[in-house]
């Protein structure tokens, strides 16, 4: 079954509810049925573009101490494509060009990437049950099939219901004070994986996520033909392109990321390798304020330089002004939480953030060239009004980015 057709199992795909199910019986060592009235939803619709989710509400015989809800996230390009067809749609704009052609050169090709992804996601749930310390925040795992020969079309994870979560999008913005709680999140995984991960753990998360995710869009003909693209959508971005067109392809080297902790003399620590806000869950709390819940999506987890994570999530994931006046003071409460958890230094805060700035430019063009297909997530299903706000308030991100990236890249 291949990732891009569509199949008569779950959500449109190949993985069927009898696949499944078996393997969850084995997994919670149990020989009961989820029940004849069990149902699945599929959720999130727009959101995730590497697969497709849905719950699974059991139905167990009575006195069964298993979980009621059970989250399938099963692995598809499907969503992908969805955004690529869709009539009307910025994003079906850009993906027609005759500069995409080399970018959409062969599904085959990004198959193979997110097999590689899923299994390395399914490698990341499997270590956290070795870790000595279980956090709260990553989801538990009950089963996962990952891809080998023998099984190239039909790749799923079962994992823990998040009830009443609250769901952040990329027109979301977050306040310094969730992003730093975040990245103490972060911190505190990253200490444990040094302390009791598998030795060999770096060897085995071999996935270069900037280069394997944006590599293709930040291609110097593809970049310039989404940038001409979103330069048409007013003038304040129209005139922030203009002063960095002639240094692209320098500030849009995706190989940096890679060389990053070295050239700043860093030690590579473990990060999530795509932290932004659709990949945070939220709870509210008594006093209406937001709790983060869960940090999902670890398919492009590897071990790297710390301000990937640092620059992926703040630059996506705040208004601008925040972003502008609070960037420092996050990075510092980040280095004095890992620095608190660990016996050595791993890097100083002025290492931090001058990987921060070198990797500024990189993060934020990897953000705005896919800025289409984030507008198109997240106004499916929205009214005219909907989408206008969010699309203003991505734009207003994107905006401020091109503004800041001639400072920052100037920062070394």
């Amino acid at each position: 079954m291949s990732l891009t057709e569509e199949g008569e199992g779950l959500f449109g795909t190949g993985v069927t509810l009898e696949t499944v199910e078996r393997q969850l019986r084995r997994a919670l060592r149990t020989s009961k049925s989820c029940g004849q009235q069990k149902s699945v939803q599929r959720i999130g619709e727009s959101q995730g573009f590497l697969s497709r989710v849905g719950v699974l509400d059991c139905k167990w015989p009575e006195g069964c101490q298993l979980p009621n809800k059970i989250v399938i996230k099963v692995c598809t390009l499907l969503n992908t494509i969805a955004l690529h067809k869709r009539g009307g749609n910025a994003a079906k704009k850009v993906a027609n060009g005759d500069a995409m052609k080399k970018e959409k050169s062969t599904w085959i090709a990004k198959s193979e990437k997110l097999r590689k992804w899923h299994n390395n996601e399914v490698h990341f749930y499997e270590t956290c049950r070795r870790l000595k310390t279980v956090f709260d925040f990553i989801p538990k795992l009950y089963c996962a099939t990952g891809f080998d020969i023998e099984n190239e079309g039909n790749g799923f994870i079962c994992m823990e219901y998040v009830d009443e979560a609250i769901c952040t999008a990329v027109h979301d913005n977050l306040s310094k004070e969730q992003v730093i709680e975040t990245v103490e999140k972060i911190a505190q995984l990253q200490a444990e994986m040094l302390s009791s991960g598998p030795a060999d753990l770096p060897n085995l998360l071999r996935v270069s996520a900037y280069e394997e995710m944006f590599g293709d869009m930040l291609q110097p003909e593809v970049l310039a033909f989404r940038l001409d693209e979103i330069r048409k959508m007013g003038p304040n971005v129209a005139k922030a392109i203009d002063r960095i067109e002639k240094q692209i392809d320098q500030l849009a080297n995706v190989k940096i990321v890679r060389r990053c902790a070295e050239k700043n003399n860093m030690t590579q620590i473990f990060v999530h390798g795509d932290l932004y806000s659709p990949n945070l869950m939220w709870e509210k709390e008594e006093d209406g304020k937001l709790k983060l819940k869960k940090i999902i999506d670890w398919q492009l987890c590897h071990f790297g330089c710390a301000s990937e994570d640092l620059c992926r999530l703040i630059v996506t994931s705040m208004e601008k002004e925040e972003r502008r006046n609070s960037w420092r003071d996050i990075l510092k409460q980040y280095h004095s939480t890992l620095h608190s958890l660990v016996d050595k230094q791993l890097f100083t805060y002025e290492q931090l953030c001058s990987s921060f700035c070198q990797l500024f430019a990189v993060s934020s063009l990897a953000f705005i060239a896919s800025v289409h297909e984030m507008i198109a997530s997240s106004t499916v299903n929205c009214s005219s009004e909907q989408t206008a706000a969010r699309t203003a308030a991505i734009m207003d991100k994107v905006t401020g980015l091109l503004e800041d990236i001639p400072q920052f890249a100037h920062l070394d």
